[in-house]
């Protein structure tokens, strides 16, 4: 423990306890001023120095600069010699220079003692202690989440310790850095300098000293890597270390070209021979994907279906399994004796709209260059075009034609290919049932919506449809735009809506409310809106959208009077109130005896007006269009004139 703050008394109770432990006399020690307040250095006593002194209480010391502490523990000295009356409260301010350091052991100061000194607090303040050691756990610079923790295969305890890990030499993962953490039996730190040690060290070698360490592979195998709290303790803790070899090189072997409707093996070369994880898994390039193509992950066995084009390239990759991760590619040639190629989709619409065109080309390709005849099923959907390996399909009505190409050297090799020819929607709408708002909906509530097709160009062959939305926020009437992250967020949870299959599902009230609420202060937004997209999928590229505002939700809708009399041909005298909590956004009317009376409500307006049409009396049922289903009923009687 390393004395920081002294008092001039301590200085001189110190020197006349060193100077006269052995002689043994005894006198009172007194402020004398033995140093100026700064540094000093305790060197043993000359024996010149000591001459002459006298047992007397009036000695004097003559003024020194430097003086050696006899090699006695102070601590056998009279307890008189150290007693408090001699102790000042005033502390110098100057720390003591790491090359005068005056240090004692803490079992040599008496408990007096220990109340002056600058001792480190070991409190709940994150400090450490000195206490016994307890435990001992090692930590690494590896974040137990990481893609490096995987590739380390590194194991931790429940503490978040490390267990054991491996590394691999000839990759990146050859090293690591380890943190010794010691606690007492509070689970309290303790300040150690720990001795670290490794089990073999031609297998990972450790270096550092203190509470940090770094451990390197320098050879296969395995080493135990032990931390204590000093060499011989008992109390230690051990991490395991396995060295693997990597895979430094790799390279695939095969044929370089594959027939369609023919399967090719290929294998991996590895080095070095002594590699640990010989194990590679195979892949298809995902820029060279092709439908009908694939390779058996384990085996390398690549597989060409029959269906596929020829005369294209994929390239397949060999990938170690091991934390190296190194790779090789190669490509391969898919070939045919007879292909047919298309210059583009091989669907046409009978009118080119979107990335549909009304045509299309297409090129029989013979593997030795030789020529083809060509036949054709259901010719009457398209008009074709023959010029001798090409043809060229014009779309004339919706259907499929499938054309043949048959090789003319006598090898009567054939190659086929279907063209499907549509008619594409002329425009895309969407569509709300008439009893609904297709621009509102109150919480809690549903709105489904319907794609509807133009069917200019005749009837329609494909309606699928691809839905999606976009959320809106509002401040007041102001519209917020919200980031692609902040959109994202809100779609993943699912707050405020929900799109499925055209149909739009609100919140209810109080978990609306409540989100807006949450994300007011990082949106700045009290409200929003859903926007709904919709998209074909037959290649017309045709869409269509509809904003649909959220509403507050009413509980009730109602009509003080319930009975009205009108003249036909004329109208209530006042308006007919239509009551609820927030107001009706829209509503719609039915009657039981249609023809006897209408009610009109304008735009924006919770109240209409009747209007007598002939003589007769008919029950009117108002709706609410917001999704709510609320209705209230009113009697109407129309007289004659």
């Amino acid at each position: 423990m390393r004395i920081k703050k002294l008092s001039k008394s301590i200085l001189a109770m110190v020197m006349a306890a060193a100077l006269f432990a052995e002689s043994g006399v005894a006198y009172a020690a007194e402020e004398m001023p033995l140093f100026e307040e700064g540094e000093f250095i305790i060197e043993d006593v000359s024996e010149e120095f000591v001459e002459g002194f006298e047992d007397s209480g009036d000695t004097e010391v003559e003024p020194f600069d430097e003086i050696e502490a006899p090699s006695e523990d102070i601590s056998e000295a009279p307890a008189d010699e150290y007693s408090e009356e001699f102790l000042e409260e005033e502390i110098l301010e100057e720390n003591i220079e790491e090359s005068d350091e005056l240090s004692f052991d803490t079992d040599d100061v008496s408990s007096n003692d220990a109340e002056i000194l600058d001792l480190t607090d070991v409190s709940n303040t994150g400090a450490a202690s000195t206490g016994t050691v307890k435990k001992i756990a090692i930590f690494s610079n590896i974040e137990k989440t990481s893609t490096e923790a995987t590739n380390y295969n590194a194991k931790y305890k429940k503490d978040g310790s490390l267990k054991n890990a491996a590394f691999s030499l000839g990759s990146e993962y050859t090293s690591m850095k380890l943190t010794a953490v010691a606690t007492d039996k509070n689970a309290q730190q303790v300040k150690i300098d720990p001795y670290w040690k490794s089990s073999n060290e031609d297998v990972v070698f450790v270096s550092g000293k203190g509470l940090s360490a770094t451990i390197k592979a320098v050879g296969k195998g395995k080493a135990t890597i032990t931390c204590s709290p000093e060499s011989g303790s008992k109390t230690k803790t051990t991490v395991t270390i396995v060295v693997k070899q990597a895979v430094t090189g790799l390279s695939v072997t095969g044929p370089d070209e594959v027939h369609v409707g023919k399967s090719g093996k290929y294998k991996a070369q590895i080095t070095p021979e002594d590699a640990s994880n010989k194990k590679v898994t195979w892949s298809i390039s995902e820029k060279t994907e092709i439908e009908g193509v694939s390779i058996n992950a384990n085996t390398g066995k690549l597989t060409v279906k029959n269906t596929v084009r020829g005369n294209q390239t994929i390239t397949i990759r060999a990938t170690a399994k091991d934390a190296g991760g190194k790779w090789s590619e190669k490509k391969v040639k898919l070939t045919k004796d007879i292909d047919i190629i298309p210059s583009s989709s091989t669907t046409i619409a009978t009118h080119s709209i979107g990335d549909l065109k009304d045509s299309i080309e297409l090129n029989a390709v013979v593997k030795d260059g030789g020529k083809v005849s060509w036949s054709f099923k259901n010719n009457g959907v398209a008009k074709i075009d023959t010029k001798s390996n090409k043809v060229t399909i014009k779309a004339k009505k919706s259907g499929k034609i499938t054309a043949t190409a048959t090789t003319t050297d006598g090898s009567k090799k054939k190659a086929s290919i279907v063209v499907n020819v549509i008619t594409p929607p002329s425009s895309l709408s969407l569509t709300v049932p008439s009893t609904r708002l297709s621009d509102y909906v109150a919480k809690g509530c549903r709105l489904t919506f319907t794609p509807s097709f133009g069917d200019k160009y005749g009837k329609v062959n494909s309606t699928d449809i691809v839905w999606d939305y976009e959320v809106v926020g509002y401040l007041q009437k102001t519209k917020k735009t919200l980031s692609a992250e902040k959109q994202k967020k809100i779609k993943d949870n699912k707050y405020f809506f929900t799109l499925k299959n055209g149909t739009v599902t609100i919140a209810d009230p109080a978990e609306y409310d409540a989100k807006v609420k949450e994300l007011y202060d990082e949106y700045n937004c009290n409200k929003y809106a859903i926007l709904v997209k919709a998209s074909t999928t037959d290649g017309s590229n045709l869409s269509a959208q509809q904003l649909v505002q959220v509403v507050p939700k009413n509980t009730y809708m109602k009509v003080e009077q319930k009975e009205w009399t009108v003249p036909r041909g004329g109208t209530n005298i006042g308006s007919v109130p239509i009551l609820s909590e927030h107001g009706c956004m829209g509503m719609y009317f039915t009657y039981s005896k249609p023809g006897i009376a209408r009610i009109g409500v304008a735009e924006g307006s919770s109240a209409g007006l009747i209007y007598g049409l002939k003589a007769g009396t008919t029950k009117a049922t108002i709706h609410a269009m917001d999704g709510t289903g609320l209705t209230t009923t009113i009697t109407i009687h129309v007289y004659n004139w």
